[in-house]
């Protein structure tokens, strides 16, 4: 009874660990995605406090219903006329980061209660695609809608509902990343509505790429401000132009600056700018934003253009128009800097490197198609026993426990493919899966009870070799379609496919099934981009029936290839013509390169030729683990044998995986109740004892307050992992100990890299590459470890060691007695 009062103790302590860790992680994500970790700003007592409004209207330039965000100053009048700020936001993001991060609305009221600046509008409107905040609009007219024309819209808008000065003198315009491009792009555009502009880390160049995917030289050009500047010169020496932009020192736009400065002052505008430490996020931002209100403030009202210097400008305006402005050199290693940062919405020269969601791809493809593969053997197996049996080839599947465990494995890797496809090239796709059997034939040697032998393990190894040498120089350019040549190498592979499935042979049912195989993925690929330039309208093209119809009759053609034949063959020939179909497709529809060097393509070439022959040899070893068909003493044959023993073999092998993967995914979440746990011990102010340790809270190092007491690290993460160790407590204390050093050791020093490249806008590979995490995450994955082992022995020892209560001796009365012994016979 007291062991189990005891053990109900501890559940419910730690569910209450749980729990509570739950609820801060909660309030940890909800903060930060409001405030970026910044600490909300406070408004001084005698400041008064505006109206925030969202506003609807009909905008002509979208052709549907659009809205902004407007904030009226304390004591708004219509009887006052009030000059306006326009504010661009980042992609992504989204209008209300001006409010919930940068705080504009109770800056404007501080500011105005110190009388640093006069009474201002100030309006946020909303840049993104369909309302997506991962969106990427650039703030321009393209394909995928008028976002330039819909700022201008906005400021009919506002001149028409609320009491402006509308004069381009009384409109500053501005805004971060690439609401800095927009912003500068549409006040060169229009110059008669807009007499100053803000650019906080903007960029000057647009390439083929994004929203501009498909554009013209002249629409680039048009939509790049550094070269725009030359042909609106002559107007921009005339009107004038107040312009004031800074950057972050290790910003990669930071090199396009000064280029941009010069081309400004060269046509007469009145250029300040700023080179501050920092990258490319709210770090550089947010120190400024009380200096952009007073200087949005006092500019407006002021002319941009000077009646003295209005000639000087027409003077320099004629006498560069013949010449282009020359920008300051830039250095080769800067040059190579430009690359598009996630999150910035530019679009920079791109590094020809294989960046890390593409990496994460390949990893998805070769683990998918080792599923498929697994799914195969089983599907074979399952038809080759139900032929046996005589059952017809639809009943017999359907009945048959392998072939719908086949289904069940190969469907969940083919879902895998087809992420992996949508994320990376078709040509490193296509090899992984290719190479999929070096991983597939280990896991069914295991699953089976054998051994891989020499020649297939050193297939194993030329495989992955092959595979690790793929993506080294490989060009990641993916985001075109040459649409003629995609439709004229869908109708040719839909031929030739068609009419190798009409062969009654397993071979040519096998090719059939490769060729529509590769189809379906130069359709999913294709479908992919146009997801990503149109939206989910995309969804309803051809793509999309092209992709379900070309993976149903590849379906159908491997299915009639394995009751034809072995497996070994139609797995080969299989694998190896769906790489080479989607390998032609991503040449020739998707403009993709087998490497950035006449030598790199050859060295790729000869990698994936390596991986398409070693499948021969690793397939045959596959259909051989399964079991050949040998009789043996007792009338049966090898071949039944062994496939009892590996259905016993391939079942607890998956339940296996599967307790694996659970276990994996509760070590993860007990990371996230840790942070969340200490998030709630710091929100209160508990356990403030002992040193600080650095990097605890890595969300919350752009404010610079992350380091914690260490005694509410300690606390934190030793009772997280004795609440997770009761969860585990199945396992061995030194399997616990191992899984969570690796696992949850693991997520806390990715998540501490993950959050500073969040938080600095930065490429997660490049800080993974260059960042050692400091104390935080190390001692947590300690203290986590430590926590983890505590259920079990250690705490069954521990309530050993607590005294029992003594036991009363039982005293019977004389009557008692003489009755007991008169029963029992006992004197």
């Amino acid at each position: 009874m007291r062991s189990l009062v005891a053990r109900l103790c501890v559940v419910l302590a730690a569910a209450a660990v749980w729990t509570a860790g739950a609820v801060g992680a909660y309030s940890y994500g909800r903060d930060y995605n409001l405030h970026r970790g910044f600490a909300t700003l406070v408004q001084l007592p005698r400041a008064g406090t505006g109206r925030l409004l969202d506003v609807r209207f009909y905008s002509p330039a979208l052709r549907r219903m659009a809205g902004y965000t407007v904030y009226l100053p304390p004591g708004y009048s219509p009887a006052r006329r009030y000059p306006v700020y326009y504010l661009l936001h980042g992609m992504p993001g989204q209008p209300h980061v001006f409010v919930t991060i940068a705080n504009m609305d109770v800056r404007l009221d501080n500011q105005l209660s110190l009388g640093t600046l006069q009474p201002m509008i100030l309006v946020y409107p909303d840049g993104r695609i369909g309302g997506r905040i991962l969106s990427d609009s650039e703030w321009a007219n393209t394909p995928a809608g008028g976002y330039e024309s819909y700022v201008l819209d906005v400021v009919r808008n506002v001149d028409q509902r609320f009491s402006t000065l509308p004069y381009r003198q009384d409109r500053v315009i501005g805004g971060f990343s690439a609401g800095a491009y927009g912003a500068i792009n549409i006040a060169l555009h229009h110059l008669a509505i807009f007499g100053s502009v803000q650019v906080w880390s903007g960029y000057f160049t647009q390439s083929p790429t994004g929203v501009f995917a498909h554009s013209s030289r002249a629409v680039l050009r048009y939509n790049s401000p550094l070269d725009y500047v030359r042909t609106v010169g002559p107007e921009l020496a005339a009107r004038g132009l107040r312009v004031f932009m800074f950057v972050g020192r290790d910003d990669s736009s930071s090199v396009q600056l000064l280029p941009m400065v010069d081309a400004l002052r060269t046509w007469g505008a009145t250029v300040q700018y700023a080179i501050y430490p920092g990258g490319h996020d709210w770090s550089v931002w947010y120190p400024r934003l009380n200096q952009m209100l007073i200087l949005a403030s006092r500019d407006m009202g002021t002319v941009p253009t000077h009646p003295a210097l209005a000639a000087g400008r027409r003077h320099a305006a004629r006498r560069h128009a013949a010449r282009r402005p020359t920008p300051r050199p830039v250095r080769a290693s800067h040059r190579a800097q430009m690359a598009r940062f996630p999150g910035d919405g530019g679009h920079r020269r791109p590094i020809p490197r294989v960046p890390l969601p593409v990496f994460g791809a390949l990893l998805l493809a070769l683990a998918s198609a080792a599923l498929i593969n697994l799914g195969f053997v089983l599907q074979h197996h399952g038809l080759v026993r139900s032929a046996r049996e005589g059952h017809g080839p639809v009943g017999g599947a359907l009945r048959s426990p392998a072939w719908l465990a086949g289904q069940a494995i190969g469907w969940v890797g083919f879902a895998g493919q087809i992420a992996a496809v949508a994320l990376a090239p078709l040509t490193l796709v296509q090899a992984f899966a290719a190479g999929g059997l070096a991983l597939s034939v280990p896991v069914i040697a295991r699953a089976f009870g054998h051994r891989v032998g020499r020649r297939q393990l050193a297939a194993v190894v030329a495989v992955a070799a092959s595979l690790f040498v793929l993506p080294i120089g490989f060009t990641a350019r993916h985001t075109h379609i040459h649409n003629g040549l995609f439709v004229a190498a869908s109708l040719l592979t839909l031929a030739i496919a068609g009419l190798a499935a009409r062969v009654d042979r397993g071979a040519a049912r096998a090719i059939a099934a490769g060729g529509f195989y590769g189809l379906a993925d130069a359709a999913i690929k294709a479908g992919a981009l146009s997801l990503h330039g149109h939206g989910p309208a995309a969804l309803l093209s051809g793509t999309t029936i092209l992709a379900a119809g070309a993976t149903f009759a590849g379906f159908l053609s491997f299915q009639s290839a394995l009751r034809r034949g072995p497996a070994v063959g139609a797995i080969t020939l299989m694998n190896a013509f769906t790489a080479l179909t989607a390998v032609g497709f991503g040449l020739a529809a998707f403009g993709e390169t087998l490497g950035t060097g006449a030598l790199a393509s050859v060295v790729h070439a000869v990698a994936i030729g390596l991986v398409l022959v070693c499948v021969w040899p690793l397939a045959a070893r596959q259909e051989q683990l399964v079991g050949a068909e040998e009789p043996t003493r007792d009338g049966g044959s090898a071949g039944d044998r062994t496939r009892a023993l590996g259905a016993i073999g391939v079942a607890r092998f998956l339940l296996r995986a599967a307790g694996g993967v659970f276990s994996a995914l509760v070590v993860i979440l007990s990371c996230a109740v840790g942070i969340g746990l200490l998030y709630a011990l710091r929100t209160r102010g508990w356990l403030a004892a002992g040193p600080r340790v650095p990097d605890s809270l890595p969300l919350l190092q752009l404010a610079g307050f992350d380091g914690q007491p260490l005694a509410r690290v300690a606390a934190a993460w030793l009772l997280t992992g004795a609440a997770l160790g009761v969860v585990l407590v199945r396992l061995r204390p030194s399997s616990r100990a191992l899984l969570v050093a690796v696992v949850g050791g693991g997520t806390l020093l990715l998540a501490s890299d993950a959050s500073l490249a969040l938080a600095r806008n930065l490429r997660f590979d490049q800080v993974l590459a260059a960042r050692a995490p400091a104390l935080g995450p190390w001692l947590a994955g300690l203290l986590l470890v430590i926590g983890c082992v505590l259920p079990g022995r250690p705490l069954r020892l521990a309530l050993r060691a607590i005294p029992r209560p003594p036991r009363r001796a039982l005293v019977l009365r004389p009557a008692a007695r003489k009755a007991i012994a008169q029963t029992t016979g006992t004197p």
